[in-house]
């Protein structure tokens, strides 16, 4: 679908017809009704396979879009966004998938048509990117237990809190934590982590959050080790990240730099921006500052 008119600002929606919990089937008339149209021209693309967003939003960067709009998860919202680091393009955001970490850290509305009407009142803010080795993140990304739930949970054909909460229950039984060597800056570290979190913004999602005092614009990344602990501390953890009080806890521990560096030894479940891989080599997450417009309410 195609609407143009020179003398509006040009939306491309992108959209993941598989991500989350929610059907998208109704997105074109909820767009039709609820978007300014005396504002946008918009076009619509759907995703046929991992990585076909990223491609998609290059073609609307080489087109001179004004704004490219991510419907999904914070996987969709990661593919997007990595075309987009180092230009003038901006980053619209309809949450759609499961945990909307990202999201919901920038206040947009879980509910479709409220998040479409906040496409036309929103405001532009530069914010840093993020990679790790090759690969561009804008949320956070993660080594240990979390990377393992999210390999797995990206295999499963259940989705949601229930089935996120599940898969980290039993994983807390089963996952031996690892011990890493961490490079922050040239001050060297050993660690044995549960988790290793390295956080431009602060949530995982479900209002979960690891590094409350994390900024997505000061150029800084955060490093947060979550210690190792028996199954039934899970809960208080849960807990204190849900109030964003984690660094209370007891814990964790929290470091932060501008350049990362892990020593891998093994087989490691690592995710970025929730979508989970297993890696076998070592890892350097570094930051662009302000190197990415997004749209916030």
């Amino acid at each position: 679908m195609e609407k143009i008119n020179k003398h509006k600002k040009r939306l491309q929606f992108i959209v993941n017809p598989f991500s989350g919990i929610s059907k998208k089937g109704r997105l074109t008339k909820q767009i039709e009704k609820y978007l300014d149209h005396s504002q946008f021209d918009y076009e619509i693309k759907y995703t046929e396979a991992a990585g076909h967003a990223t491609e998609i939003a290059k073609k609307a960067v080489a087109k001179n879009m004004d704004m490219v709009v991510a419907v999904g998860g914070d996987g969709s919202v990661n593919e997007v966004a990595a075309a987009l680091i180092d230009s003038e393009v901006t980053l619209g955001i309809i949450p759609a998938g499961s945990g909307n970490g990202f999201a919901r850290h920038i206040g947009i509305s879980l509910n479709t048509c409220q998040a479409i009407q906040q496409l036309s009142k929103g405001k532009k803010l530069r914010i840093d990117s993020c990679k790790m080795n090759d690969r561009p993140f804008v949320n956070l990304a993660g080594l240990g237990l979390d990377g393992m739930v999210s390999y797995k949970l990206k295999k499963s054909k259940f989705r949601g809190f229930l089935a996120y909460g599940k898969l980290v229950t039993q994983e807390s039984f089963k996952f031996t934590p690892q011990t890493y060597q961490i490079n922050i800056d040239g001050k060297m570290l050993e660690e044995e982590c549960l988790c290793l979190e390295i956080v431009n913004a602060p949530m995982f999602g479900y209002n979960f959050e690891i590094a409350p005092h994390a900024k997505f614009n000061d150029g800084i990344l955060e490093v947060i080790v979550v210690k190792k602990m028996p199954p039934w501390k899970m809960p208080q953890l849960a807990w204190h990240s849900y109030r964003k009080t984690i660094n209370e806890s007891g814990l964790t521990k929290c470091f932060s730099g501008k350049k990362i560096e892990i020593k891998i030894k093994e087989d490691t479940p690592v995710h970025i921006d929730g979508e989970g891989m297993i890696v076998n080599e070592d890892l350097t997450f570094t930051i662009n500052p302000l190197s990415l417009t997004i749209l916030i309410p």
